[in-house]
């Protein structure tokens, strides 16, 4: 099984064992994947933002990475932000593994759904129910994780993204 991990800003690169870069076209442009080991488990990492932040949020394509990650085999995704927290009693640095989503108008910058199913009546079309953001193995890994290298971490919260177009 390899794991997909999506990380963005301040972390552009994982220290992989055995790396290597896979280039993936997508229907939604290209993706640079590097894939290795980590921890002794198969990874296969994007940087949401490329090398030195090279591009904004708006110059991201969520659809082509999923769709790259997807096509490298990957069967489970951990991925990071950095956002601001707005409960004073979190400690600064600390891991949120959020337990919900709040996204009111579920579509990109440009306007377009956020989707990879775009099309009417194209399989794996239909409403997404958003019941959990990490499965309970990979909560309790990630915790387990934050735990042994001594950082804090909250199992639970919201993560709110509101995009204005």
């Amino acid at each position: 099984m390899s794991v997909g991990i999506i990380t963005g800003t301040g972390l552009y690169e994982l220290p992989l064992d055995d790396p290597s870069i896979v280039e993936r076209a997508t229907p939604w442009g290209p993706v640079s994947l590097r894939r290795g080991v980590l921890a002794e488990a198969e990874v296969v990492h994007v940087s949401r933002h490329g090398a030195g932040h090279a591009r904004l949020s708006s110059q991201t394509e969520p659809r082509a990475t999923i769709a790259a990650l997807a096509d490298e085999g990957v069967t489970a995704i951990i991925s990071t932000t950095v956002v601001g927290g707005v409960d004073p009693g979190l400690e600064l640095g600390s891991f949120v593994l959020f337990d919900d989503l709040y996204f009111p108008s579920n579509r990109l910058p440009g306007g377009e759904l956020c989707t990879l199913f775009s099309a009417a009546g194209q399989a794996g079309r239909g409403h997404w129910i958003f019941t959990a953001a990490y499965p309970r193995p990979i909560r309790a890994r990630v915790l387990e994780a934050a735990a042994g290298i001594g950082r804090s971490a909250r199992d639970g919260g919201i993560y709110g993204l509101s995009l204005i177009h």
